[in-house]
C-alpha cells in the first residue's frame, strides 16, 4: 500500500490535512471523501508493506 498526504476542506470550509494508506490515488480520494472532506491536494508518499508497525492509518490536523 502507499501512503498519501492530503489537504482538504471539511463541510464548514476549514482546512484539514493528514495521511492515509490506500492502494492507489483513486482509492485515496475515495477514503478522503468518506471522511466527509473535499480533497484539495493529494500527494503520494512512501510505499508501505503489510508488516509496517505503528503506522497511523488516519491522521488529521485542523488548520485555522
Amino acid at each position: 500500500m502507499t501512503v498519501y498526504s492530503y489537504k482538504a476542506t471539511d463541510k464548514s470550509g476549514k482546512f484539514v490535512e493528514g495521511d492515509l494508506e490506500a492502494l492507489d490515488y483513486r482509492a485515496a480520494i475515495q477514503k478522503i471523501r468518506q471522511l466527509n472532506y473535499f480533497p484539495v491536494k493529494v500527494a503520494e508518499g512512501k510505499n508501505t508493506s503489510k508488516l509496517s508497525v505503528g503506522l497511523k492509518l488516519f491522521s488529521c490536523t485542523y488548520l485555522q
